[in-house]
């Protein structure tokens, strides 16, 4: 296997490794066939509460891209992976370069989720993420942690949570060429 040379073709290679092949889930297993990844050793861990998005297990991992360390959880049922998320504390990759470079690998992306209006409230965005022969998964991104400047990223493999009344404000599902109505 070649390995890429940017972040962002290294975190692209890794989000497109982590989709899962067809209709098939992700099983806790397969998350081991991501080499750039060192996961905690299974079974995953049972959480005493859920996680946002319903999970009750989850498994921690460290990636690493272009020499950074990033902080990865995998959450899910317990059986099945549902959410891989990432939370980079070091130099930002850039959501743009990153969008480009999941592109660039022949993954299909469409605004699912924009802010009604650009602001710092509204930071967050989604998309469907589809690979060829594969079902759509959900692909989030977030660049304000709190008012404070972050990056995170997420792939959903079932739908995302529903908004909360307060997103609901910020947020459309209606999203027209990557923004709001």
């Amino acid at each position: 296997m070649v390995h890429a040379e940017t972040p962002q073709d290294t975190f692209a290679q890794i989000v497109a490794a982590l989709i899962p092949p067809g209709d098939v889930g992700s099983m806790w297993k397969d998350l081991d066939a991501v080499e750039q990844i060192r996961w905690q050793p299974l079974p995953p861990t049972m959480l005493s509460t859920p996680l946002p998005g319903g999970a009750m297990f989850s498994r921690d991992g460290v990636a690493t891209i272009a020499g950074r360390r990033v902080a990865v959880k995998a959450a899910g049922t317990r059986s099945t992976v549902t959410n891989v998320y990432f939370r980079n504390q070091g130099e930002a990759i850039g959501e743009d370069t990153v969008l480009a470079a999941l592109t660039h690998r022949g993954l299909a992306l469409q605004p699912a989720r924009c802010p009604i209006r650009p602001s710092p409230a509204a930071s967050d965005k989604w998309w469907t993420i589809k690979e060829t022969g594969s079902s759509p998964n959900w692909f989030y991104s977030q660049t304000s942690c709190k008012g404070v400047k972050c990056e995170a990223f997420a792939l959903f493999f079932v739908a995302p949570p529903p908004m909360t009344p307060e997103e609901r404000k910020l947020y459309t599902d209606h999203c027209v060429g990557g923004g709001g109505r």
